[in-house]
């Protein structure tokens, strides 16, 4: 009988250290998670952020046509400055128009504004896709330690659940 509770006991000890290990395992995979949606969601370079700003600018001036708003509607034998659609600055098209006609204002404006924020400096587009990358390999090797994990124990007879939002391919052993 004492041998019987020796082995309960050293059976009881190996799956409690299982699961603490693999608690802690699982902790460190969601905190890598929590970092990689901080990057993901993280702000840009000041100097990016500019180089978005002023690419939109330049798309809603690019959007404005101003040949068909002003000179096409002005020109017609019929039209009356009220029927020149394209002085309507305050309807759906103030945007472009603003645009269009002070882009480069505009740009050196917002771009003042970003330098002159305290906004928080972000890290590069290429920068975050590297780190990304990182943070999601590493991810990637702890949850295949969690499911060898796993897969150990159910060859033992342990059931251990697995954790939502584990990889597929982890457990499918699908190999890249």
């Amino acid at each position: 009988m004492s041998q019987k509770k020796t082995l309960a006991g050293r059976i009881g000890a190996i799956f409690s250290s299982t699961t603490g290990y693999l608690a802690n395992l699982r902790d460190n995979i969601d905190n890598l998670k929590q970092q990689r949606d901080q990057i993901v969601n993280g702000r840009l370079t000041k100097a990016e952020t500019i180089k978005r700003l002023n690419e939109f600018v330049d798309d809603e001036a690019a959007s404005f046509d101003a040949n068909y708003r002003f000179a096409n509607a002005a020109s017609t034998h019929d039209a009356t400055p009220r029927d020149i659609t394209g002085f309507q600055i305050f309807g759906n098209d103030a945007g472009p128009l603003l645009c269009w006609l002070l882009g480069d204002a505009i740009k050196h404006r917002l771009s003042e504004m970003v330098e002159e924020s305290n906004l928080s400096e972000g890290i590069t587009a290429s920068k975050r896709q590297e780190v990304i990358a990182e943070i999601e390999a590493r991810i990637y090797s702890l949850e295949v330690e969690e499911e060898t994990i796993i897969t150990d124990a159910e060859e033992a007879g342990m059931e251990i659940p697995r954790r939502e939002g584990c990889d597929p391919r982890v457990v499918l052993e699908v190999k890249d």
